[in-house]
């Protein structure tokens, strides 16, 4: 548990901001963005995978909602 700078209160280190008032707690929301990141280019590349082999069109659909989640999430990353 640390302190927020804002408020004082009690805040998990783990935690991207306070709960009490809404202010970033600093260093952790990097962490969320990489998990986001990594996520949505393993649905990518493994939609592209699965598209290319032609196992299945739904390798396709998979390929183009993982690369429109990894856009949105690296715009979201980049305005924070």
């Amino acid at each position: 548990m640390i302190k927020c700078k804002e408020c004082g209160h009690d805040v998990s280190d783990k935690a991207i901001s306070c709960p009490s008032c809404g202010v970033k707690i600093s260093g952790n929301e990097n962490s969320f963005n990489a998990l986001h990141i990594g996520a949505s280019t393993i649905m990518t590349l493994a939609g592209l995978i699965i598209g290319a082999s032609g196992i299945s069109t739904g390798g396709w659909i998979l390929f183009f909602i993982g690369l429109v989640y990894f856009i949105i999430t690296r715009i979201s990353s980049s305005t924070n």
